[in-house]
Parts: structure tokens; C-alpha cells; sequence
């Protein structure tokens, strides 16, 4: 490393080099799917709205927490998943479509969120739209963007991606839980166990 960057860590070093390469036109942000594992990368990357709305990896989002920015994440997982565990204090939409059987009405994605009270949302720096991988929230992001009136991003490869990264989940008590609903079991696989590994020394 040359002696200019060497006290520089890599984030930030990388950052700079995508910044000098912005300026020339050369520059593409980096794709977050990249730092998934390779499988659960090249699944996540087949999502349509993948390379059409704004995505944001677990590295990229700890650094913003570690900014102090205000951030509203908000579920966009059906009831099924959300009963297993949530991330701490994040806004709920309750089911990405609802079907009235009375009215014979089909209440779409767009339908679920403006129904919903954002009011905790208010004044965020940004909104984080979450689901299981990322495939639900990625078509819900635009649509929060303008509901709440602040940027978007994707979480990129999703619950599972925050999971996996060592993020708290909670039960629907606010327990913190060892376990995530993976949204189907073609994703179960992508889910890493977390098990405690500390023991008490022997006396």
C-alpha cells in the first residue's frame, strides 16, 4: 500500500478510488449482491427490480449506523414470515397483497402501504425496505420513497442478508430469536445457523 493511503482502511480507501473514478464517468456503484455468498448472490441478482431500484448491502448499511443517520426499515414480508421474527423497531406492512372475498377487491402492494401510519418514519434519512431476499421489498422501495417522502434502498439479499451478517431478530414479544423465516424453501438453504459457541471455563 503506498505510504499516501496507508493509514486509510479499505472502505474508506475504496470509496475514494470510486469517487476519483466517478468524476471520469467510468465509475458504476458497486453491486452489494457481490458480497452475498456467490449462490445466494447470483439468485439475488436475478430479481427484475435488482438493477432498477437503489440496493444496499450489510457493509454499506452498518457504516451508515455507525453515521448515526436515521434509518426506517420497513418489513414488507406477509404475516406467515413476521411470525417467526422481525427486526427490532422496524415499520410494519401487514401482507404485500390483501383480497377482500365481501367486496371482491384485490388490494395491491400500493394499496397495503398507504394504509399504513409512518409517522415513526418521520424526519428518517433514508427508508430501508426489507423482505425475505429482497425480491418483495425491491417492488415496494419506489413506492415508500414517495409515501414517506425520503430516499430508498433495497436491502439487498434481505432479512436473510441481515441475518446471516449476525443482525437481531425478535419474536413477536420482542424476544431476541435464533431463527428467520427464509420465505420459501428454495431460499432455506441460504440461511446460515447461528448457534452460541461460549462456555464457561472449567473451575
Amino acid at each position: 500500500m503506498l505510504t499516501v493511503t496507508a493509514k486509510l482502511d479499505d472502505e474508506t480507501f475504496d470509496a475514494a478510488i470510486h469517487t476519483l473514478l466517478r468524476t471520469e464517468g467510468d465509475a458504476v456503484d458497486p453491486d452489494p449482491a457481490d458480497d452475498l455468498p456467490p449462490k445466494f448472490g447470483s439468485y439475488v441478482s436475478t430479481f427484475a427490480t435488482h438493477t432498477q431500484v437503489p440496493q444496499i448491502g450489510m457493509k454499506k448499511l452498518n457504516s451508515l449506523v455507525a453515521q448515526c443517520k436515521k434509518i426506517a426499515m420497513v418489513d414488507c414480508r406477509g404475516a406467515e414470515e413476521r411470525a417467526v421474527s422481525v427486526i427490532r423497531g422496524s415499520i410494519i406492512i401487514p401482507g404485500v397483497e390483501l383480497v377482500s372475498v365481501a367486496q371482491k377487491k384485490k388490494y395491491t402492494l400500493a394499496d397495503a402501504i398507504d394504509a399504513v401510519d409512518f409517522t415513526a418514519a418521520a424526519g428518517c434519512d433514508f427508508v430501508l425496505a426489507i423482505s425475505s431476499a429482497g425480491a418483495e421489498s425491491g417492488a415496494a422501495a419506489a413506492l415508500l420513497s414517495k409515501k414517506i417522502g425520503a430516499p430508498a434502498h433495497n436491502l439487498c439479499g434481505g432479512i436473510i442478508a441481515w441475518f446471516n451478517a449476525g443482525g437481531e431478530v425478535v419474536d413477536v414479544e420482542g424476544r431476541s430469536v435464533e431463527a428467520v423465516h427464509p420465505g420459501s424453501k428454495r431460499c432455506i438453504g441460504f440461511v446460515k445457523p447461528r448457534k452460541n459457541i461460549f462456555k464457561f471455563g472449567k473451575k
